[in-house]
């Protein structure tokens, strides 16, 4: 795509540059901003509305390309670009804006729709230069106080803006923000009647509740119950205390509780299970349709050797039951519950699609199913899974689970009718024992002494994607400083990838997206016969086969990238071969 879009803005280049040699070349005036078609012959009119459709179609780079090329372009192009989201992540970006913003007067302002200031704090030493004071006079930083005064102005003219969104870093930012909203000069949606309140669509919190004064804590809380359509609140770790603190004053706590719009709720900051977070969770009102939450043991049990179980209506199924009607996505940390006990069977989620649990207990696979009925993509993770090595108990274990759970669903005869998507490693699929369809499956593969689970886990999924993967990022697995297990571990995954999809594994199975890393073969980590593999796919299917790419990465951000594919239709069941 980007090459023909590369080819295309040079034909458009060419032929503009040709239908608009006849025009003044003059500097530009409002009547050629505006398209004035005077000095044109007849017949260009129609090729000014095929430049337009494809302008409007191009993405924001070639947008910009285009505008060089002539004054239509020139003109029109203002309104393309800024149709998206203007993304604000350095006062430099705020800067250029500004200068694109004003390049034709006020006129452009009126196309902004959406606008995201999310600026890091890139100095955060010393202490107090981390909260936006000048550690040297004691003041707020004039940067900070300069880039709301320019933001300001440049929101003042937007008369069409719908979203706001805006990250508040420190005590300093949170200060200006709320002088910016309260600023009863700004004319930004004084169309609607709503002010900068009221197109304040998303607010992210990240200010520590220990510098947050009796003082702070009411001005925050006046500007929170004004936030009638803010729509998605973010608490990182710091701020997440702001929903349990007493220190600010309960009064901030009834603010968060009661914002009327408000969907999304991602908080960093765990949940225990033996502190006041659980009770305010649940006196939360708002229709919440996606969140993010961290689910801990209880406070007290931290520094145990042995952690007792949770009683059982710790179970998140149950902790955000009143959210039921309207949860549609829910992400989670920990998720720590009892792993062999049941949340109450009546609790339905009708809504829920996706559900991703990392770090989570040993899987009990009937709870997800009764609670969450239509879920359409899961993602799940383990610290067993996550392991490098494995003894014959864990794998004992592993077994045990993945039988009770598969067999938890023949007796009760309910499962999903099929999923979409499921990501982890086989073990923690394998664990869950899903005994329905699985459109899309994306598999982390450890060690050799598992690929036994491969048999079992494909012949019910049957999916019609396979991506198998040496290693999930982000994991344990990515360590790679002991890396006496892979020699061997890699081919007898391979062969065993390929034994399971001649049987029902592959009945369905339309793209095998395989990825090896050839810097570990480089370095002599793994050693791993390359053509074998990539000619193996080629025996094992007969005409026509299956769509196939094998993926040879060097890694790294310029690793170089080979595939192989070959096509073929569903519903064939693959050929034993020799």
């Amino acid at each position: 795509m980007p090459q023909k879009m590369a080819l295309l803005t040079r034909f458009l280049s060419y032929t503009a540059r040709k239908f608009t040699t006849r025009r003044r070349q003059t500097a530009l005036d409002s009547s050629v901003l505006a398209g004035s078609m005077d000095t044109q012959p007849t017949s260009s009119v129609l090729l000014d509305d095929v430049l337009l459709m494809v302008l409007a179609a191009a993405d924001k780079p070639d947008v910009a390309v285009l505008m060089r090329v002539c004054r239509l372009f020139y003109a029109a192009g203002p309104k393309v670009i800024l149709r998206t989201p203007v993304i604000i992540s350095s006062d430099e970006d705020l800067s250029r804006f500004l200068t694109f913003l004003y390049a034709e007067g006020p006129r452009r302002s009126q196309f902004v729709r959406s606008v995201n200031v999310d600026v890091p704090v890139l100095n955060p030493e010393p202490f107090s230069d981390m909260w936006g004071y000048d550690p040297d006079r004691g003041g707020p930083k004039p940067a900070v106080r300069e880039r709301f005064r320019q933001l300001g102005i440049a929101l003042a003219g937007m008369t069409h803006l719908t979203s706001l969104s805006v990250t508040v870093r420190s005590l300093q930012e949170l200060d200006e923000l709320l002088a910016l909203l309260e600023d009863s000069s700004s004319d930004a949606g004084k169309a609607n009647g709503k002010g900068l309140y009221g197109v304040l669509r998303s607010l992210t919190l990240d200010v520590s509740v220990s510098l947050l004064s009796s003082e702070a804590a009411g001005r925050l809380r006046a500007g929170l119950l004004r936030m009638a359509h803010v729509q998605t609140l973010t608490l990182p770790e710091t701020a997440s205390e702001l929903l349990y603190e007493t220190s600010p004053g309960p009064d901030l706590v009834s603010a968060f509780a009661v914002m009327p719009a408000l969907q999304s709720l991602y908080m960093t900051n765990p949940v225990y299970g033996d502190s006041e977070e659980i009770r305010i969770l649940k006196t939360l009102r708002f229709r919440l349709v996606s969140a993010s939450l961290n689910f801990l043991p209880p406070r007290r049990h931290l520094a145990e050797t042995t952690i007792p179980e949770p009683p059982s209506d710790l179970h998140p199924v149950e902790i955000l039951s009143h959210f039921r009607e309207t949860l549609r996505e829910l992400r989670s940390f920990g998720w720590y519950t009892r792993p062999d006990v049941l949340p109450d069977a009546s609790i339905v989620y009708p809504k829920m699609r996706r559900l991703s649990l990392c770090y989570a207990g040993l899987p009990l696979t009937m709870a997800y199913i009764r609670a969450y009925p239509d879920l359409a993509y899961l993602e799940y993770s383990t610290p067993e899974g996550e392991h490098q090595s494995h003894n014959s108990l864990s794998v004992q274990l592993y077994d045990e689970r993945h039988r009770m759970n598969v067999a938890a669903q023949t007796l009760s005869g309910r499962t999903w009718a099929y999923l979409e998507e499921f990501r982890g490693t086989l073990t923690d699929l394998y664990m869950l024992g899903l005994t329905c369809p699985i459109d899309q499956i994306h598999l982390y593969l450890v060690l050799d002494e598992l690929g036994y689970q491969l048999d079992p886990v494909l012949s019910h999924a049957r999916p019609r994607y396979l991506k198998l993967s040496q290693n999930k990022p982000g994991t344990f697995m990515c360590n790679l400083d002991c890396p006496e297990h892979l020699p061997d571990a890699v081919p007898e995954l391979a062969r065993g990838v390929f034994d399971a999809l001649r049987g029902d594994g592959g009945s369905r199975l339309e793209c095998l997206d395989m990825s090896l890393n050839l810097g570990y073969i480089a370095q002599g980590i793994m050693y791993v016969d390359v053509p074998a593999v990539m000619v193996r796919p080629i025996h094992l299917y007969a005409s026509p086969r299956p769509q196939t790419r094998v993926t040879l990465s060097t890694g790294g951000p310029r690793g170089v990238t080979l595939q192989l594919a070959f096509a073929r239709p569903q519903g064939r069941h693959l050929p034993d071969v020799c």
